[in-house]
């Protein structure tokens, strides 16, 4: 169980994550789950580094010489909180931004594989990264309802730029759900950066398995996952697409999200810098951090405690990772029993939830930086009956 899990997108470099503090979302009218993962157990600050640029693998440069921006649209039912982080690696003065979606419990994207390209919405995971899609591979009671991905195999239905590698993978995530995929290399875009299948250098994998969690039955709207995490978690040992991106183009410079209310318009993720129109104010620094000596898993960063009701808790939790693939906020259960004793009539659940009467609606900040986020009740909260459920698990 991670000490904390927050809705965030970004990569790593020799310079450090930039988290908004008092930058503020900027709101434009609309024109232009996923799961909780089994992560590490806490870690203590003692045994975790900055990451170096050595460390990360190729050479993180140049990504286009243009700026480009599409719009969000927000579809889903329980959007928590908006979190702004912005990761700089290089000095960067472009950007496109892209198109995410609010769907339920996790944020999709529009990506584009293929040649002719296909449009796929798939959940954005800085948890994970590997890419899969529903495919014609797939068990048609297990994949119905999702757009298909077909290899090269019948003219003029398929990728031609498609290439099977003989090999397999399975993830299984902290939910229980579960994906088997063949590994395929194609053409990729997404924003309007495309990354061909030169090289070997994009997987895609044509799931062949589907478990109940991902099918559309369950509610599950996406065609699959673009996992943004780094290439250490990756299953098909195949470079995950942002790491490849920054193989093949230079100067990617800055990695910014804004993910907005359900009610609001305008969320996105912007590759290649920060979209000025999104955001005022100013930003807090953090190092993303990684086990001494190994390279970097998951996007972790220094965690400087929570704020209840105007009281500063002490907590056990050091470290947080920025995670896009799940829609709660996780801690351990010390420090969740910690942060409830100080909501009045909060009891717990099953399932490591809480709830609490509506009139002790509580005000939550969580620090980074030794700057507070704040947390509005409402974004943190179900509402069910007189009662409150919250999400902490």
């Amino acid at each position: 169980m991670t000490p904390f899990q927050l809705e965030d997108m970004y990569h790593s470099g020799s310079l450090p994550l930039i988290t908004s503090d008092t930058a503020e979302a900027v709101d434009k009218p609309k024109d232009a789950q996923h799961v909780n993962k089994a992560k590490d157990s806490p870690k203590p600050l003692s045994s975790l580094r900055a990451v170096d640029l050595p460390d990360i693998p190729a050479t993180l440069s140049n990504v286009l010489n243009l700026g480009t921006t599409l719009p969000l649209d927000n579809l889903g039912e329980k959007d928590l909180i908006w979190l702004v982080s912005i990761f700089r690696i290089l000095c960067m003065h472009v950007f496109l931004t892209a198109s995410i979606k609010n769907c339920l419990n996790f944020r999709a994207a529009t990506i584009h594989v293929g040649n002719p390209p296909k449009a796929f919405l798939v959940s954005v995971d800085t948890g994970s990264s590997d890419f899969f899609l529903a495919s014609n591979r797939c068990p048609t009671s297990q994949c119905t309802g999702k757009n298909i991905y077909i290899p090269k195999q019948v003219r003029s239905q398929f990728s031609s730029h498609s290439q099977g590698t003989n090999k397999s993978y399975t993830i299984s995530f902290g939910d229980g759900s579960s994906v088997k995929a063949d590994v395929m290399i194609d053409t990729v875009s997404m924003g309007g950066i495309t990354l061909p299948n030169i090289g070997r250098l994009q997987s895609v994998g044509a799931v062949t398995q589907l478990s109940h969690q991902f099918q559309s039955s369950t509610g599950d709207t996406s065609d699959g996952l673009m996992g943004f995490g780094f290439p250490s978690l990756s299953q098909s040992k195949n470079a995950p697409f942002f790491t490849a991106l920054t193989k093949t183009n230079q100067q990617l410079g800055v990695l910014g999200s804004r993910f907005s209310r359900k009610s609001d318009r305008g969320s996105e993720i912007t590759i290649g810098g920060v979209n000025p129109e999104a955001f005022r104010g100013p930003f807090t620094t953090l190092n993303v951090m990684a086990m001494a000596g190994q390279p970097p898993a998951f996007w972790d960063v220094s965690f400087d405690g929570a704020i209840v009701n105007g009281e500063t808790l002490k907590l056990s939790s050091t470290i947080a990772t920025i995670d896009t693939g799940t829609s709660v906020i996780g801690v351990p259960e010390e420090d969740a029993r910690a942060i409830y004793a100080s909501i009045p009539g909060a009891t717990s659940s099953s399932g490591g939830q809480y709830s609490f009467p509506c009139e002790s609606m509580p005000f939550i900040s969580m620090v980074f930086g030794g700057r507070k986020f704040d947390i509005h009740p409402a974004d943190s909260s179900l509402h069910l009956s007189n009662f409150l459920l919250n999400l902490d698990d």
